[in-house]
Parts: structure tokens; sequence; C-alpha cells
């Protein structure tokens, strides 16, 4: 008798902690590379004289940054610092389609999506790139247009609810 009622308490939580538990969808967040030469997601979109476009993200969430067909131009690439503070391009925070991970112990982002085709991380594209916020992601990641720099950027931030 003792070992069913214990038994059933252990299963009664068991079941508490698994149905009670919070679960969080991973979201998805399109930016798109404009004709004006901005960056807009939703709402929110970048300026050509300096203002960034800023996405929040949480671990887990993805990037889909989409270039039109018949669009102006665009390629995406991180920068180490801010636009306005004299940044340089880097692509170690993301590992890109056919990086090996121990190449890049500092990324925090993750190209998906792309089976056999070559990566379009750093390189003037037309279609979408996808990226996959990493569980080490931490700090600010800012980025712009490989064509356009500082008129066009962005940052990417981490949820406060996510830290």
């Amino acid at each position: 008798m003792a070992r069913i009622m214990i038994g059933s308490f252990i299963a009664y939580f068991v079941v508490a902690w698994v149905v009670g538990a919070p679960t969080f969808a991973a979201e998805n967040h399109t930016i798109i590379g404009t004709q004006d030469a901005t960056w807009k997601a939703g709402d929110q979109e970048s300026t050509t004289d300096g203002d960034p476009l800023i996405i929040e993200v949480a671990k887990g969430d993805s990037l889909e940054i989409q270039i039109p067909a018949g669009a102006v131009p665009h390629g995406f690439i991180t920068i180490t610092k801010p636009a306005n503070q004299n940044p340089a391009e880097t692509k170690d925070l993301v590992l890109a389609c056919g990086d090996e991970e121990q190449s890049k112990p500092q990324a925090v982002l993750r190209e998906v999506g792309c089976t056999g085709a070559p990566s379009v991380f750093g390189k003037v594209f037309t279609g979408t790139l996808k990226l996959e916020v990493s569980q080490k992601f931490q700090n600010d990641v800012n980025f712009w247009c490989v064509i356009h720099k500082k008129g066009m950027w962005g940052v990417i931030k981490l949820k406060a609810s996510s830290k």
C-alpha cells in the first residue's frame, strides 16, 4: 500500500511538472531588405540616416533575412560594433553553412536550411538567409548590408526574459 501511495505521489508530481512547465515556442523574425535601402521587420524599419533596425530575440528563435527578387541588391553580415562607431565586418559570430563548429567558437548564430547550397552569409544575394539564435547568444549582435554599410544597419538583442 505504501509503495502504491509513493508511486502515485511521484507520478502526480511528474505529471504536474511536465504539464505545468512553461513551454516557449521559438519565434521566427523576418527581416526584409527594401527598395529604399533599409531593413524592415514588421512595423519597424531602419533609416538611411543612421537609425538601426532593432530585433529582439530569444535563444532558439530564427531570423529569416529576405532579399526579394528585383530588389536593390543587398547582403547581410555581422559587424564588430554599432555602425556609427567604425566597425569592421566579422564572420566570427555566424556559423555559416559549410563551417566547422570548432572553427568559430564565438558563433552565436547558425545558418540553417542550405542543404547542399553554398552559404549566402556575407555576400550579395537574392532570396532568403536563415539563421538560428544559439543558446550561447548573450550580447548584442550588430549587422549591416554588405553594400549600403552604415546607411543600412541593425542590432539583434536578447529579450530581457531570455537572459
